[in-house]
């Protein structure tokens, strides 16, 4: 059988108790929003340094095919250079044209 001051010391300690049991429930839930936005964080960094690199692929090719260009240009023009250098050899060399008539 309970004693009435065993009683009383059992509705004393409910208090604490209670409030142990909501500290205990309100440190769940701040761990829980505190892990929430860290990974919320992390999600982030992660798109933004996708993206980052998204950008500087783009980048890359866009100078690739800008240097292909430049190099074709150059290709075409020494071709070109070529070509001239050749005709004006072939018409400073005595007997290098033909004039045929019928």
């Amino acid at each position: 059988m309970l004693r009435s001051l065993d009683v009383q010391q059992i509705f004393l300690q409910s208090d604490k108790t209670e409030r142990i049991q909501q500290a205990h429930a309100n440190s769940s839930e701040c761990q829980q929003r505190h892990f929430e936005s860290e990974l919320a964080k992390e999600r982030r960094a992660l798109r933004e340094k996708a993206k980052e690199i998204e950008t500087a692929d783009r980048l890359k090719v866009r100078e690739k095919k800008s240097h292909e260009q430049q190099k074709r240009n150059r290709d075409k023009k020494r071709a070109g250079e070529e070509i001239d250098n050749a005709e004006k050899q072939s018409d400073d060399e005595p007997g290098s044209k033909i004039d045929i008539r019928v």
